[in-house]
């Protein structure tokens, strides 16, 4: 049975019944909303609004040292230079099909959240509307008279979760009518990236977590145990430090989840993940462990893929930067001759007088010597220098925004 953002099965067994539900977004974030949404001004954004967040003070020291900003805010600035030429390389194809449909998801995603988008944008209530979906989704589960909740997510998903869990200004009464949230399973999880890149936007979540209908909590987790499944081998995933206000994070680190390229989208195939999700729900484990041979195999493609694959990110970041620089070496070469072309005559009558002539061949080996020393350079700080600005700029806009709403909250108050 499909309907709008929801998409649900029923799992019988001997013991009990196992319901299903599926909360469907893809569509929110799909298409030609989200058309050109994935550019170099993003990589600006997510290089230096870590710092930003630190100077205003949205990052305390107690749980981001200055020096771990600094060392994070130096390695982002690194991935934005490297991965800026490759940028420019990429077919036109990928950029609308991959980059925008699916890399800038999480951008799009934080950016409709936060209001950051322009006032007739199709983005602008996206996330509201995706929350709204994952509290029905749980308003349907307890209509249908579920006994407990427990919540599975994944990526991107793992955000919305947690503030479809804790978005709210208010604990909300229960009546004794809540459907305990029992489980939360959060799989390769952005989260702490998110709380270092936009901490400014994530609320202080409600001590306990509910789900809230009508000024009523339909659901709520007074017991929640949450696990977060994660692996160095995911670059999105990550360790959640700082998310201990609903109790302690059982972070789990995965195995055997492949490779670089695959890593994320492999935790719903790992036995300790279908083991613990399947005691959660007092199903049958039947988890089977792979042949030693296909185990050998599987680990010995993974390891190329891992030495491979960033070597030829390296490569590819390479060849867009040599290319960049011959263009633009090659303007100044042409630029230079055609002004050579034009002067040629007048200059070298007037240089004659003191003995001196200007040729074609050295002005163009001087233009070489001049684009090749200082055209490199010159990118990499308009590159840093003029992200810096923009992110500067935009950070300065959200905190004031954020500044006048909560004067607005207190006025009203």
């Amino acid at each position: 049975m499909v309907e709008q953002g929801l998409t649900r099965a029923t799992l019988h067994t001997v013991e009990q019944t196992v319901r299903v539900y599926e909360v469907a977004w893809a569509d929110l974030l799909a298409g030609e909303q989200v058309s050109g949404t994935f550019n170099k001004v993003w990589l600006a954004e997510t290089s230096w609004y870590p710092w930003l967040n630190a100077k205003c003070g949205w990052l305390t020291t107690e749980e981001y040292p200055r020096w771990l900003v600094i060392a994070r805010t130096l390695q982002l600035v690194f991935v934005q230079l490297v991965f800026t030429p490759i940028y420019e390389l990429l077919p036109q194809r990928w950029h609308a099909e991959v980059m925008d449909q699916v890399v800038a998801d999480v951008s799009n995603y934080m950016h409709s959240f936060t209001g950051w988008v322009k006032p007739l944008s199709p983005l602008r209530d996206a996330a509201d509307r995706i929350i709204d979906r994952f509290r029905d989704v749980a308003a349907q589960a307890a209509a249908d008279g579920c006994s407990e909740i427990q919540i599975v997510a994944h990526s991107l998903g793992t955000v919305i979760a947690y503030q479809g869990l804790g978005y709210y200004s208010a604990s909300a009464p229960s009546g004794g009518q809540a459907v305990p949230i029992t489980h939360l399973y959060t799989l390769g999880s952005p989260l702490e990236k998110v709380l270092f890149i936009w901490s400014g936007s994530l609320r202080p979540e409600l001590a306990i977590p509910q789900i809230q209908r009508h000024d009523q909590a339909l659901a709520e987790g007074k017991q929640l145990r949450w696990r977060n499944y994660h692996s160095p081998l995911d670059l999105v995933s990550g360790y959640l430090r700082r998310f201990k206000s609903w109790g302690p994070v059982e972070n789990i680190r995965l195995r055997d989840l492949g490779n670089l390229a695959k890593a994320h989208t492999a935790y719903f195939r790992h036995p300790r993940f279908q083991e613990d999700l399947s005691l959660g729900l007092g199903l049958p484990q039947r988890t089977a462990e792979p042949s030693r041979t296909v185990s050998l195999v599987d680990k010995a493609r993974s390891a190329v893929v891992n030495l491979t694959l960033p070597v030829f990110l390296l490569l590819a970041s390479l060849l867009g930067t040599i290319l960049v620089v011959a263009v633009l070496t090659l303007v100044v070469v042409l630029s230079w001759s055609l002004a050579y072309l034009i002067v040629n005559y007048p200059l070298n009558a007037l240089l004659s007088l003191f003995g001196l002539n200007v040729s074609f061949g050295a002005v163009a080996q001087a233009a070489v010597v001049v684009g090749l020393g200082l055209t490199l350079p010159l990118l990499m700080y308009f590159t840093v220098v003029d992200g810096y600005r923009y992110a500067r700029r935009t950070h300065d806009h959200w905190q004031r925004s954020k500044a006048e709403s909560a004067s607005g909250v207190a006025d009203s108050a």
